[in-house]
């Protein structure tokens, strides 16, 4: 990993990558609804489900079958840019999990070594060790070392105030309910030892069974793992960002 990524401009281009599409003038002309669809989801959440469906209907090009598009506005998680999609599309609607998702209203906490923090951060370094413990006798068990920032997910107001719609249309809400919450969103970044790895992750807390969950796809590796790993390099290649192999010290 490049040292950029241990910042929040690295963060941020981990989870919004460069994809861009470049039309011929033709294709403006004889495709122009589909075009000023394009245009108009400038500035929408877009997810590489929708590049992928998009490029499902480029290819109906050449079978002139272009303006028979499927109906992909109907399932959200993937969307044509030629359809128009939702300006209020969330990371939910997308299945975009928390972790991978930068429209989350993160509130940063200061005190590092509170109790939830504390907690949640250990859940991380736990749930890794559990990732490597059948190859323990190559890799060693990880440490909590340092806990670098946290922050708590900070739900929106109005979702959760909702409780129904006013209107027929559905267009006025109702938001009059308080809805009760049975879980917590919390982020880390956090140094392990041995070898100084430093991760981020999101971390559920179960509030009814006061339990701190953290699956391993929310779990990044956002510095050089080097030649840490190299014990399992060719055997078990998926442990690489996790793993400090035991002859390395």
């Amino acid at each position: 990993f490049a040292t950029v990524r241990n910042t929040l401009q690295g963060k941020l281009e981990e989870r919004l990558p460069f994809f861009s599409f470049v039309f011929p003038e033709w294709f403006k002309v004889k495709y122009s609804q589909q075009y000023q669809n394009f245009q108009d989801n400038i500035n929408t959440l877009t997810t590489p489900f929708d590049i992928h469906a998009t490029l499902e209907d480029i290819l109906r090009l050449q079978s002139n079958s272009f303006n028979k598009l499927s109906n992909y506005a109907s399932r959200s998680r993937a969307i044509s840019l030629f359809d128009k999609i939702p300006k209020n599309r969330s990371c939910a609607d997308a299945y975009i999990e928390p972790h991978w998702c930068v429209c989350m209203n993160w509130r940063p906490i200061n005190d590092t070594q509170n109790e939830f923090v504390l907690r949640a951060a250990r859940a991380v370094v736990e749930q890794i060790n559990m990732f490597t413990k059948a190859d323990e006798h190559k890799c060693a068990r990880l440490y909590l070392h340092e806990i670098k920032w946290a922050a708590k997910l900070a739900p929106h107001d109005n979702l959760m105030r909702f409780k129904q719609n006013k209107d027929f249309d559905g267009f006025l809400a109702d938001l009059t309910s308080k809805t009760k919450v049975w879980s917590e969103m919390y982020q880390v970044k956090i140094i392990v030892q041995p070898g100084k790895s430093i991760f981020e992750a999101s971390v559920l807390h179960d509030l009814r069974m006061n339990e701190f969950r953290v699956k391993m796809s929310d779990i990044s590796r956002v510095n050089k793992y080097g030649s840490q790993a190299i014990c399992i390099l060719n055997s078990d290649p998926e442990l690489r960002k996790y793993c400090y192999c035991k002859k390395s010290f």
